[in-house]
């Protein structure tokens, strides 16, 4: 049956969300996908419910991802599924992860097509979504901000991780000194600062008093940051 907790919202928790959604389970228990058009005609000749009310309940079934077309699971069920509830776990724990690192650590053993469905469930159900960086899919739980999960991803680089660290007493540094510092090559150093600069993490310009570019933390960001690189590396020890 329908849990009540799947939803903070009084209107699902009305007897005609529960009649039709008894209807959903006994498709899926006959080994039926849903299909919105064959539920709305069962539920129209089982309930007394006006045509305009039973759309009103479907969809709002389908805007809160409880049912969705074309899969044979309620949103409540999800979960249920011990690897899909490991995915969604790790995923909070560590937003912005890429895909082969999920796999990795949760499906090592797993074949790649059990895992890409897994993942697809747990997308389709809105519990995730899913961003592109560069050459990277990573994915971040469906309630986190895009830009902080992005964070989260760039972050999880050490040399990123620790050019932001040199940067964060929030005053300017030349661009040598900071590549001087640290124990990569200029090269490395210099494209890892571009891409923070692209995300916004970082602000580069040329001071007038000295020669060659400066780099500070974006200020508005500073504290964000800072205590991102902080989880990150509380999780990584």
């Amino acid at each position: 049956m329908f849990n009540r907790t799947t939803s903070n919202s009084k209107d699902i928790n009305h007897p005609s969300f529960h009649h039709v959604l008894e209807i959903a389970e006994e498709l899926i228990e006959n080994n039926q996908v849903i299909q919105i058009d064959l539920l709305y005609k069962l539920a129209k000749r089982r309930l007394k419910i006006e045509s305009k009310g039973l759309y009103t309940i479907i969809n709002k079934l389908i805007q809160r991802k409880i049912i969705v077309e074309g899969t044979k699971l309620l949103r409540y069920e999800v979960l249920n599924n011990s690897y899909r509830e490991e995915i969604y776990q790790y995923i909070k724990t560590y937003p912005g992860v890429h895909f082969s690192i999920i796999k990795e650590k949760v499906m090592a053993d797993g074949s790649t097509g059990q895992f890409v469905w897994h993942m697809e469930v747990l997308l389709k159900f809105e519990f995730i979504k899913k961003l592109e960086i560069k050459n990277y899919s990573l994915f971040l739980p469906s309630e986190m901000d895009e830009e902080l999960g992005t964070y989260y991803f760039l972050l999880r680089d050490g040399l990123n991780r620790r050019i932001v660290k040199f940067l964060e007493d929030g005053e300017p540094h030349k661009q040598s000194d900071i590549y001087n510092s640290l124990d990569d090559s200029k090269g490395t150093v210099i494209y890892h600062i571009q891409t923070l600069e692209e995300y916004g993490i970082v602000e580069v310009f040329d001071p007038e008093e000295t020669r060659g570019k400066a780099v500070n933390l974006n200020p508005e960001k500073r504290e964000l940051l800072t205590k991102i690189v902080s989880n990150i590396e509380v999780y990584q020890n």
